[in-house]
């Protein structure tokens, strides 16, 4: 058979080899075709090949796909933003993934064969027996959560989902585990849970003051009174100055009740707060044992926060007590820095105790640390719950007030700690844009001899309003009295020609004083009144916007305060306007 004119002979010959290969293993005798068959059969061959060539290139592309797509699936599972493990039937690790191994702070090598437990704290250690039991049964438990420690004994909350993989057997024998960390949640959670209670026990706390400082205001006019009409050398006198003693005591322990709830005593001006530190170092030193150190890193500029520096000093002295015992009788060091942050709206670490979210802006902060015993994540959440200590003695109070008048001044504050690394507390107050105010101004107030004038008392508290009657009438002054805001209105409408003064309290029920004074200017758009609380005068006065106050006094208030403001507000007789009032 002659050789075709298409071909190349070298190339003919390889593929008649081809062809004879081919149709042998088709049990086909070449030696019994043509030329134009064999040609054919080259052709048929040619296209085979091609299409072999192409089935080829079509499988390297699948199999880089599948490489790309483990490559992929390895990244992703190393990577993945939540932790996967697989446990044999007896939960100890065959396999986990990147981010469990950095979740739980020890390296992949090292997990694997480790029982599960071993990092599950041991509070929650019943929970994941009871879901493991189920899962080696075959049964797939659904969602739910337990606290992992990681290496340096710091925990976190992890929710779990968990899936049985059977054998040929039939039996479980292992266990896909996917672990989420769920901490940033559950601390968030805690922390809504934790401002609903703040507010509520700041409610009762602030009420249980509100109706107490009533009850001592009574008391200590009663008692002021009856020291008036004894002699200075009277023997009764000295039980009368122990009692004056107790009330003061009491009065006090109702301002820290008031400085929790956030309702405290503020007397605010712009000071600097790096100067309030220094002013007050001296007497730290003198909070804690010697053994311990100061050490002070102050901002080079000044820091003016509008405060009230008495509060400042009771946060500072708190905060150094609470330093200084934290070191047991070990040597140690507690530093106080000061500086400046922004805060934006994101930022909610700073609220998560007070319960209220910061404005932005910029803030200064003041923080006390100390390399003492620290605490647990457990103890944390606890540290400013009222009277709850880890003492043996004391009250518990400290913090709580600390909180209350970070709460007061519109601030915020941290706590960080670790057991055997000390702890920081960090808190911010708004920094103003006022100058500071070098000089404190005082008005002295002369009460001596006899008032004039006539006083309406308007108190839904009978006692309250009998002793400020005794105490203004036993200073000459003229008074009468009504039991609520209608009462008093109705009282006033009466004698508003003669009456120059009104003392109205603000809780009342019915109308409260706020309600009262609108009402009271319809009649008299000139009345002249002072309000009377127990709550602090910043948390009230600013509900009695446009109507201009002649002074605030808040409960308990001595005979020389009530007096003083008293005399302030009302002219000499003599000089004395008649007003006219409009009477409908």
């Amino acid at each position: 058979m002659a050789q075709s004119a298409d071909f190349p002979p070298d190339d003919f010959k390889a593929l008649r080899k081809k062809a004879e290969l081919f149709l042998s293993e088709q049990s086909i005798d070449v030696s019994q075709l043509d030329r134009v068959e064999i040609e054919q059969l080259v052709h048929e061959l040619r296209v085979y090949q091609i299409e072999l060539e192409m089935q080829n290139d079509t499988l390297r592309e699948i199999q880089q796909e599948l490489e790309a797509a483990k490559d992929a699936y390895a990244h992703l599972y190393e990577f993945a933003p939540i932790g996967y493990a697989t446990l044999d039937p007896e939960g100890k690790l065959l396999q986990v993934n990147l981010t469990t191994s950095e979740m739980l702070g020890v390296e992949r090598q090292l997990l694997l064969g480790q029982p599960i437990t071993r990092f599950i704290h041991p509070e929650d250690q019943d929970v994941f027996y009871l879901n493991f039991r189920r899962l080696t049964h075959g049964y797939a438990p659904g969602l739910f959560e337990l606290r992992l420690l990681t290496q340096d004994k710091s925990s976190l909350f992890g929710q779990f989902s968990c899936d049985p993989v059977y054998g040929v057997d039939g039996r479980v024998n292992q266990i896909r585990v996917a672990i989420a960390d769920i901490t940033v949640f559950k601390e968030a959670q805690l922390a809504s849970h934790y401002g609903q209670k703040l507010k509520s026990l700041g409610t009762l706390a602030g009420g249980i003051a509100h109706d107490f400082n009533n009850l001592l205001t009574v008391i200590l006019g009663q008692v002021s009174l009856a020291s008036m009409e004894l002699d200075p050398d009277h023997p009764v006198q000295d039980h009368l100055d122990k009692a004056l003693s107790a009330i003061g005591r009491s009065t006090k322990l109702t301002q820290q009740m008031l400085a929790y709830s956030g309702q405290g005593h503020f007397l605010l001006k712009v000071v600097d707060l790096n100067a309030v530190v220094r002013e007050n170092l001296e007497l730290l030193q003198t909070v804690i044992p010697k053994r311990i150190n100061f050490e002070l890193n102050l901002a080079s500029n000044q820091l003016p926060i509008k405060a009230d520096s008495g509060q400042l000093q009771q946060v500072l002295v708190n905060l150094v007590i609470n330093a200084g015992e934290a070191m047991g009788d070990r040597m140690g060091t507690v530093t106080i820095r000061t500086g400046s942050q922004a805060i934006g709206r994101q930022d909610l670490s700073y609220s998560r105790y007070t319960g209220t979210p910061l404005q932005s802006g910029r803030y200064a902060y003041l923080e006390v640390q100390d390399n003492g015993v620290g605490m647990d994540r457990e103890t944390i959440p606890k540290l400013f719950d009222p009277f709850f200590t880890t003492k043996f003695t004391g009250r518990g109070l400290g913090l709580a007030v600390v909180l209350g008048i970070v709460r007061g001044h519109k601030g915020g504050l941290t706590v960080s700690s670790r057991v055997g690394q000390g702890s920081t507390f960090r808190l911010i107050l708004p920094i103003s844009d006022l100058d500071l105010e070098l000089q404190e101004l005082r008005e002295e107030v002369d009460w001596s001899g006899d008032g004039t004038g006539l006083i309406l008392i308007i108190d839904d508290e009978d006692a309250v309003r009998e002793v400020a009657q005794d105490i203004l009438q036993a200073r000459g002054f003229r008074v009468i009295t009504a039991e609520d805001g209608l009462a008093g209105i109705a009282k006033y409408s009466e004698h508003a020609a003669e009456i120059d003064l009104i003392l109205l309290d603000y809780s009342m029920p019915g109308l409260n004083g706020e309600e009262t004074l609108s009402r009271l200017r319809q009649i008299n758009p000139e009345v002249k009144a002072v309000l009377l609380s127990g709550y602090t005068e910043q948390e009230v006065i600013t509900r009695f916007t446009g109507h201009k106050l002649a002074g605030f006094l808040q409960k308990p208030y001595s005979l020389k305060k009530l007096v003083e403001l008293v005399k302030k507000n009302l002219p000499s007789s003599s000089s004395r306007p008649v007003s006219r009032p409009k009477l409908d």
